[in-house]
């Protein structure tokens, strides 16, 4: 997630353009079909794009739900019950909780040194290759994404030591590029990860359109096997990169007790493959069946909560599994849990048919869109936060592309359901400038392996790539499943 934040002598300036938009721009003249109302909450979601966009997620956050109280869009009780009283936000403030348990119990890096140590992987650099990036999308989607990329990088470090690498040859640059892409994709893997509920809790409140797990996992699956299948395809035939120098590589690299799992360990990855587990029957099993009925009740949140609660009782090794006061203090992510609690109230108000804002959308956009095929929108619709998420908030743009998609694929007689889901996979794929994303500065820093022009180079190559092969099969796939 990009997040530019100013100087601190810029902060009152943002407040002030913050607050503008926020109280100001709602006085404005209405032009129809907006209606005062569509004005008010408008000017709120403004805000908050620039709050976000050049300072913190959480004070934005908060201004813009005070701004929907002052500004008599909603009331205060209301508020309460569609923000923080969410279902996806209650789900968040667990899952924080129990993900940061099983990273701290190190499952983080044995997963990384599991997946890259198989015998099978000996003389087959590709297959090597292919499981490093397989393996950081995975130990990323179940755990940590920024220790993932790293664990991930300092294996691969390694290697190139032992296979005769050096710094900014083809092979390294690709692969340091690779890691980190695949494991930001991780972050789309499981339909619990934070950018996943942002965007299809946003876009439940749309539509109403409930997005089981097994469909979400039976779409990403493929998707992302795909796309790493293709990238290193085209490292192979179109960059030519030889490998000959890895069929000769030992697993010395790994250190043997670092593939030996603790009693504590062994426990909390139980632990999380029982969640994922029963998530997944929550939404195969009918609820004639008691397990069925019991999951269906407890939905994805009171199965986490039970997770947590049974791992309260448990002590192993003479000291108790979990802290939960201290999870509650270092293990919530409280910028993007305020971002959960103004954006879900806020995307269902302002779709509603009293604000005028999607009969305004439809009249603004249709021109633009009149007379094209639904398969030229679609493109288009999914192109263009494809380039913008380079440059923006992630989130701002997968938020104002989702509108746009709500509004008008439905009378275009398009899908959206796949749509959004190779919306979210896309606004992720943001590597191409320093400021895109978080882990994007992580690449660009790190200059002893890879150079600046590479990654705009080969990498803006890659990922050009990876956006068409996703938004190319993801819709093809999309609408068999859904």
């Amino acid at each position: 997630m990009s997040k530019i934040t100013g100087k601190k002598d810029l902060l009152w300036i943002h407040v002030l353009v913050t607050a503008f938009f926020m109280f100001g721009f709602g006085t404005l003249p209405a032009p129809g079909p907006l209606t005062p109302l569509g004005m008010k909450m408008l000017g709120v979601f403004l805000g908050l794009i620039y709050g976000w966009s050049f300072s913190t997620l959480i004070w934005p956050s908060i201004m813009g739900m005070l701004a929907l109280v002052i500004t008599d869009c909603v009331t205060f009780k209301e508020l309460l019950t569609m923000g923080f009283a969410n279902d996806t936000v209650v789900f968040l403030l667990f899952i924080f909780m129990f993900t940061t348990a099983i990273e701290q119990e190190g499952v983080t890096a044995y997963m990384a040194n599991w997946c890259i140590s198989r015998k099978i992987l000996l003389g087959r650099p590709w297959l090597l290759s292919f499981m490093l990036l397989l393996g950081a999308m995975l130990t990323s989607g179940f755990t940590n994404s920024f220790a993932a990329i790293l664990i991930f990088w300092s294996i691969f470090y390694n290697i190139c030591k032992q296979a005769g690498y050096k710094p900014y040859e083809k092979y390294p640059t690709v692969m340091i590029l690779g890691i980190a892409m695949f494991a930001v994709l991780g972050c789309c893997l499981l339909p619990y990860r934070t950018g996943p509920l942002v965007l299809l809790g946003a876009y439940n409140s749309l539509t109403g359109v409930t997005i089981d797990y097994v469909r979400f996992m039976f779409f990403v699956i493929p998707t992302f096997l795909l796309a790493i299948v293709v990238y290193l395809a085209v490292c192979r035939y179109a960059l030519r990169i030889n490998l000959n120098a890895l069929k000769t590589i030992d697993m010395n690299f790994i250190n043997p007790e670092d593939l030996i799992m603790t009693k504590r360990q062994k426990v909390v990855m139980l632990f999380l493959v029982v969640f994922v587990a029963l998530a997944m029957l929550q939404s195969i099993l009918p609820q004639s069946f008691i397990l069925g009925a019991i999951l269906n009740r407890l939905t994805t949140t009171g199965i986490v909560m039970t997770m947590l609660l049974i791992m309260l009782w448990l002590k192993v090794d003479d000291a108790p599994l979990i802290n939960l006061p201290e999870l509650a203090k270092n293990g919530i992510i409280w910028d993007m849990l305020f971002l959960f609690i103004i954006i879900f109230p806020l995307s269902g108000l302002m779709m509603g048919d009293d604000t005028g804002i999607k009969a305004f959308m439809v009249e603004a956009l249709q021109p633009v869109f009149s007379g094209v095929s639904p398969l030229v929108f679609t493109v288009v619709a999914l192109i263009l936060p494809a380039i913008l998420t380079n440059f923006a908030n992630n989130i701002v743009v997968a938020m104002i592309f989702l509108q746009i998609i709500c509004t008008l694929a439905e009378p275009l007689g398009v899908n959206m359901t796949p749509m959004v889901l190779v919306l979210m996979v896309c606004c992720n794929l943001a590597f191409y400038t320093p400021a895109a994303s978080a882990f994007s500065a992580m690449i660009f820093g790190n200059t002893e392996w890879i150079k600046g022009k590479d990654i705009y180079t080969m990498g803006g190559l890659l990922i050009i790539l990876l956006n068409i092969v996703i938004i190319a099969f993801g819709l093809f796939w999309g609408n068999l499943i859904f």
